[in-house]
């Protein structure tokens, strides 16, 4: 036990002794709350009204509500890190109870999101399958069940597979959840992570498939509803998956990435400070939220660019039809 209290105690003053390392982690917090300070401004500009029907905007609110969480804990945690290796003297050791609230906090808003999503991706499947009892029975309740259900699943699995084998007590040299005692209920938590990334994507596919490959007959004011609801899914899809597509490479990053360490640096370059500094530059789902504002940003404006053409275009065939009066 001694032993293992000084090995931790010389991996965190070596921490602390990198430049590079500390001033990195610096960076990192600064970018969460950057991500706060864009999320809400995005928020204010545009709100969620371009996703239409109450039952999205409920699930989409909770993605974004998820985003602002992730980014709040991992910001306090990164700051608490740079603190402590500056200012805290010899052996900088953190306890890990104070680790695993907030990196542990940010863990459960990113699976709660990942669950947010795969619940949207059901609800666009089932609007590209009944366009027409999609925009009639709208269920508010449902989407609220869907979203604390999200919330529950993702706090249960983070407290089954971690809280019963976790070493309270303990003071770490990193802000890693990952102990020896808990690296199997981990790994297993980011797998079910993985899997439930790739059942969204799978699930918007089919929806963008079935959607796609509808042919209404304009004949009937009903097809041409319908054909409105398309449209409108076609939009909503083609917003969510780029966000989807972009988590679900920062989670395959993060989970498969270290298993390349020993293969991308030097043998001679290896060590704890460089380890450290690999994980944390793979550790991008903390700073999702800043790709989440840029891509909403894109086609958002990309939107109002083709609805302002759109607007343009009717406006001139109307005035040229005028003339010909």
């Amino acid at each position: 036990q001694l032993q293992m209290a000084e090995d931790e105690c010389e991996a965190a003053n070596r921490l602390a002794a990198s430049a590079p390392y500390v001033i990195f982690l610096a960076v990192k917090a600064v970018l969460c709350y950057v991500a706060i300070v864009l999320l809400v401004w995005h928020l204010k500009r545009n709100s969620v009204r371009w996703l239409v029907h109450n039952n999205t905007k409920i699930v989409f609110s909770a993605c974004l509500g998820c985003n602002f969480a992730a980014s709040a804990a991992f910001g306090s945690i990164y700051t608490i890190d740079t603190l402590r290796l500056w200012l805290g003297g010899p052996c900088p050791l953190l306890d890990f109870r104070i680790v695993f609230l907030l990196r542990g906090t940010g863990i459960i808003a990113l699976m709660s999101q990942i669950l947010c999503a795969l619940v949207l991706s059901l609800e666009r499947l089932y609007s590209s399958l009944f366009p027409v009892q999609f925009e009639k029975g709208q269920c508010v309740t449902l989407s609220v069940v869907a979203v604390i259900l999200s919330l529950l699943v993702a706090t249960s699995v983070m407290v089954f597979f971690l809280v019963p084998l976790a070493d309270w007590k303990t003071l770490v040299p990193t802000t890693n959840l990952k102990q020896r005692e808990t690296a199997d209920g981990y790994q297993t938590m980011i797998y079910i992570m993985i899997g439930m990334e790739l059942a969204a994507i799978v699930t918007f596919h089919v929806g963008w498939l079935v959607n796609y490959c509808r042919r209404p007959d304009l004949s009937t004011t009903a097809s041409i509803a319908l054909l409105y609801q398309i449209k409108e899914n076609a939009e909503i899809l083609s917003t969510l998956l780029p966000i989807e597509y972009l988590h679900s490479a920062f989670m395959c990053t993060i989970t498969f990435g270290m298993a390349l360490y020993p293969h991308i640096v030097p043998v001679e370059a290896q060590s704890d400070v460089n380890q450290q500094i690999f994980l944390e530059v793979l550790s991008m789902p903390a700073h999702f939220t800043l790709f989440l504002v840029v891509i909403l940003e894109y086609k958002l404006a990309r939107r109002r660019r083709r609805l302002r053409h759109t607007v343009i275009s009717n406006e001139a065939e109307r005035y040229f039809q005028n003339l010909q009066k």
